[in-house]
């Protein structure tokens, strides 16, 4: 696989809208070993398309990539990605 050049994600903590409920943020600082994954994947939805592009993104990854647009990069060489789904976006041409 190719891969996508340039790629931007955060921790799911991050990248989640956590259903829209101030408890869930507070759980995500809990030790992951007090969740079972399939909770934790429930909890702290991430929301990408099929490719691994995130629907939405935290303020600052969304900085970082408008600078890249702005000095020459094509939506072609970067993405913010899912943390879930990177094995879709990671390959051979990944810096």
């Amino acid at each position: 696989m190719r891969g996508i050049p340039i790629v931007l994600t955060a921790d799911i903590a991050l990248m989640s809208d956590y259903n829209d409920s101030s408890v869930f943020r507070f759980m995500s600082a809990l030790p992951y070993n007090y969740m079972p994954e399939w909770l934790a994947d429930r909890l702290f939805p991430t929301k990408s398309d099929d490719k691994g592009r995130m629907l939405t993104a935290q303020y600052g990854l969304c900085k970082v990539e408008a600078s890249l647009l702005e000095n020459g990069f094509t939506r072609d060489d970067l993405i913010i990605a899912d943390p879930r789904k990177l094995d879709k976006v990671i390959g051979r041409d990944t810096k």
